[in-house]
């Protein structure tokens, strides 16, 4: 999930409107009964992942909130 959170924050604006857009929003508004998010997780996944990137010689990858959003509505 943090992987396609991160570095895909490029899209424009127009590809982040629509019915996905609202229902990911809606769904982290109000997550199912005892269901919870947990940034300690998508931290330490986006800290291995560009911590794998580095030893590629890519650079590091951002978190861009519309993505962590569409990650914790799947």
């Amino acid at each position: 999930m943090a992987l396609i959170a991160m570095g895909l924050g490029q899209a424009s604006e127009g590809a982040r409107a629509g019915p996905y857009h609202d229902y990911a929003l809606s769904l982290n508004a109000h997550p199912p009964a005892g269901a919870r998010f947990r940034p300690d997780l998508e931290a330490i996944l986006a800290e291995q992942a560009n911590g794998y990137r580095a030893t590629q010689g890519r650079s590091s990858l951002k978190a861009d909130p519309m993505f962590l959003a569409a990650a914790r509505a799947h």
